[in-house]
């Protein structure tokens, strides 16, 4: 027969089992539930400052690269662009400021912790991140502007000085004291020729290419005026010859004049001393006559008689040589 104690025992042993079961599960629940409140609340946390600290970074940045479009605006002015709307863009964007936000409460609590997010803070970051970007975008654009006009500047420089060093080598053909320049120049041409030609060609190899041209530039000029200076020293000197000739021709042809004249004068005396002597003697012959005159007596008027006729008859004499070429003053020593 069956025990009445052990059967009212059994249902009770079971019904307390699966009591104490519920709660152990309920405990559980219990345990779990904040359990993973508290990690749930760990990863929100750890999430909110890993947010701020990007986001943080991505104002950072955001800042450095107005400051970089800014410092680019100020060494860029607008004529030192090829294209004047990337500097336009630049500054459209440098003029909109971000302020900053403050950074994301990260003191979360358990219930809290499931429902917590960084969406906001992470949105701004990646805004600020984007603007940066396109701050950047822009300063380069501006910065390959400015490349490109200064690289079309000094194309525009080069071709130039290219024309000008083209004339110099045609018009310097037999100008130069030494060819070699010339040659120099004509290699210096070719390589600027060819700079200039080349799809990839930078501002620094057209400056170089450039700078190099003006040397042989330089070098044919000197050389040129090197030339002329030897030449117009050399029309010196032939000058300074031909007057050193032309003035011993002059004094030679004085020295021969002067002895010319010596001798004319020599001759001319020789002639009036020829002529002193035919006068004397033409002279004597026609004082004879005189001589033989008969001498006045004392009856004055045969005086006066006798005195005019020796004064027709000196009056009536023909003329001396040097009478009748009226240099009888030169007779005279």
């Amino acid at each position: 027969m069956t025990n009445t104690n052990e059967t009212v025992k059994k249902p009770l042993n079971t019904k307390l089992i699966t009591i104490i079961a519920a709660v152990i599960a309920l405990i559980l629940i219990i345990a779990g539930g904040v359990w993973g409140s508290v990690v749930k609340r760990a990863q929100a946390v750890e999430a909110c400052t890993k947010a701020n600290t990007a986001y943080n970074a991505a104002y950072t940045g955001y800042e450095k690269a107005v400051k970089n479009a800014s410092s680019v605006l100020e060494s860029v002015p607008a004529d030192q662009v090829a294209d004047a709307k990337t500097r336009e863009s630049l500054e459209t964007l440098a003029k909109t400021s971000v302020k900053k936000t403050p950074a994301a409460a990260c003191d979360i609590n358990l219930l809290s912790a499931w429902t917590a997010t960084t969406s906001t803070i992470d949105q701004q970051a990646q805004t600020l991140t984007a603007t940066s970007g396109k701050l950047d975008k822009a300063v380069k654009a501006v910065q390959e502007s400015q490349k490109t006009k200064q690289l079309n500047d000094a194309k525009s420089a080069a071709q130039a000085k290219l024309y000008e060093a083209n004339q110099l080598y045609q018009s310097s053909d037999g100008k130069v004291a030494d060819n070699q320049t010339r040659d120099q120049l004509k290699t210096a041409l070719d390589s600027l020729t060819n700079t200039l030609n080349d799809t990839k060609a930078s501002v620094e190899g057209v400056n170089t290419a450039l700078s190099a041209l003006q040397q042989t530039v330089d070098g044919v000029n000197a050389s040129v005026q090197a030339k002329t200076d030897a030449d117009n020293a050399a029309a010196a000197a032939a000058a300074a010859a031909q007057a050193q000739q032309q003035t011993a021709q002059a004094q030679a042809q004085r020295s021969q004049a002067r002895s010319s004249q010596r001798s004319t004068q020599r001759a001319q005396t020789q002639q009036r001393s020829t002529n002193r002597s035919s006068s004397g003697s033409q002279r004597s012959q026609q004082a004879a006559p005189r001589a033989n005159t008969p001498a006045p007596s004392g009856n004055s008027g045969s005086s006066s008689s006798g005195n005019e006729d020796w004064r027709k008859a000196w009056e009536t004499q023909p003329p001396s040589p040097c009478e009748a070429t009226h240099n009888c003053n030169l007779a005279v020593g």
